[in-house]
């Protein structure tokens, strides 16, 4: 239970159901992500990936890094905060999960199975393919349609779908053709049939 309930003023609006460990801690561990803190926590990560002089810079993506809050070994020590960064390698097709704390790596694993969530960056990517490729750059300069992203696969590839939709308002009425974008090769590999 709560030592005492919260008032307005306390750290992050915490109800008053919050333990005394989490409004301690509020201000500090578990604040949200600052740029700073996840700009250094990334380039942390990709200095840890590019370590491997095999590695191509080129070829990775890294993805935008998350808050990870330890619990604490003993009671009454404060919980470790700790940022998590994860980096595709497009051309092995793996994550590398890096776990950073003060511009330290302390945990690196490879995870051949990993697929983090589409980025704006790789959704830009395709409409750029897309917009590219004969069979769909017409269609994608009419103002009425616009590309509703779908995930078409969850194997091993970098792939991202693509349905194209006419829109009235806010109103799809139309499908009028869908593609598949494999984000590794950089190319249309499938739709437009």
């Amino acid at each position: 239970m709560t030592d005492e309930p919260i008032t307005q003023h306390s750290p992050a609006g915490l109800s008053s159901w919050a333990s005394r460990h989490t409004r301690e801690f509020a201000a500090t561990v578990l604040v949200p992500l600052g740029s700073e803190e996840s700009a250094a926590a990334a380039r942390t990560a990709l200095e840890a990936v590019l370590a491997d002089r095999s590695v191509r810079p080129e070829r990775l993506t890294v993805f935008p890094p998350q808050i990870r809050v330890e619990k604490p070994l003993r009671r009454d020590e404060p919980p470790q905060r700790l940022v998590w960064v994860r980096v595709r390698d497009a051309d092995r097709g793996v994550v590398h999960e890096i776990t950073v704390a003060d511009d330290v790596v302390v945990e690196h694993e490879l995870n051949e199975h990993g697929a983090p969530p589409f980025t704006d960056d790789e959704r830009a990517a395709g409409r750029r393919l897309l917009e590219g490729d004969s069979r769909f750059g017409d269609v994608l300069a009419d103002p009425t349609v616009e590309i509703d992203w779908f995930n078409p696969d969850h194997g091993h590839d970098r792939l991202l779908g693509a349905r194209l939709v006419r829109v009235d308002d806010t109103r799809v009425v139309d499908v009028i053709d869908s593609a598949v974008i494999d984000l590794d090769s950089g190319a249309v590999v499938e739709g437009g049939d």
